[in-house]
């Protein structure tokens, strides 16, 4: 193949990536806010498997962890060599960038398939400390922030050696206790989330279609575009997206847990997460009463 000829075919290829990634991005309507739900958690908590189940609608977009993208962090072992951005306009704008279709990066459409989309999830594992400029940059758009036991999140990092190697295990056991409790305890207080429906792991895992049913309830308060989430027909099965049969992370030793639950034990989600026996309803009550200060 001459060299113009092959310039004009490899052209016309490009054109038809562009045009598919265009197809699959911008959401029909433009950029309403009400058609988009972030999803805001920690890693190694089932960000992914909520969002796959609720991007699961025919026509919704699907998009990954935009604020991964300014840092390059797109592996979990680099990025726990930084600790998640705090008040940083750089993140906070990838996130509303991702928002509103606007990212366009094999990172965060790893997992989309739709074309011409009607609506769009967005998750992420490392925006926690700019959910309130996200919140108010985009004053109506449906936001859940996803938690799940800090000791099973430091546990399954651990295992996977996802973690600064100038740390000992232990350290950045009780290291990755103690950041969760901040910066959850940090959106628990901040005004700009009182509109975040809080949903925890444990529940969603437990009876995933009855915290399912008060998602879609939820997000109908903000568009009907989410009555295309079909519950009847949703697959609520739990898929890990790691495969802990290769890792070589550490062994933990089972006192850490204690010393772990001590720190919990200082944060507000003692009563969901501390030493205590958790109590029913303990995240809807603790987020309760954080509105009503």
């Amino acid at each position: 193949m001459s060299s113009p000829v092959k310039r004009l075919v490899n052209h016309a290829a490009y054109r038809r990536r562009r045009l598919r990634q265009h197809w699959r991005s911008v959401v029909i309507g433009g950029h309403d806010a009400t058609k988009a739900l972030w999803i805001s958690s920690w890693q190694r908590s089932g960000s992914t498997w909520l969002a796959e189940m609720l991007a699961s609608p025919p026509r919704t977009r699907l998009v990954y962890e935009p604020a991964n993208i300014p840092d390059g962090y797109f592996d979990g072992a680099d990025a726990a060599l930084s600790a998640p951005p705090l008040d940083s306009p750089v993140h906070a704008s990838a996130v509303v960038e991702g928002l509103s279709g606007t990212v366009r990066h094999w990172w965060s459409d790893q997992f989309n398939q739709t074309h011409l989309p009607q609506r769009l999830v967005a998750k992420d594992v490392r925006a926690l400390g700019v959910a309130g400029q996200v919140a108010e940059a985009l004053g109506t758009t449906p936001i859940i922030i996803l938690v799940r036991n800090p000791i099973d999140v430091a546990t399954s990092t651990i295992r996977l050696g996802w973690f600064d190697p100038a740390l000992d295990a232990h350290t950045a056991f009780l290291s990755e206790v103690t950041r969760w409790c901040e910066y959850h305890e940090r959106a628990l207080r901040d005004e700009r989330l009182h509109r975040a429906l809080w949903v925890s792991y444990e529940e969603l895992e437990a009876a995933p279609l009855d915290e399912l049913t008060k998602l879609r309830t939820y997000l109908l308060t903000f568009s009907s575009t989410w009555r295309a989430l079909d519950l009847t027909t949703l697959d609520t099965t739990r898929r890990s997206a790691t495969d802990f049969t290769n890792t070589s992370g550490p062994r933990l030793d089972p006192a850490w847990s204690t010393e772990a639950a001590a720190v919990v034990d200082r944060s507000p989600f003692a009563a969901l997460y501390g030493s205590t026996a958790a109590q029913p309803h303990a995240l809807a009550t603790l987020v309760n009463a954080a509105r009503a200060r």
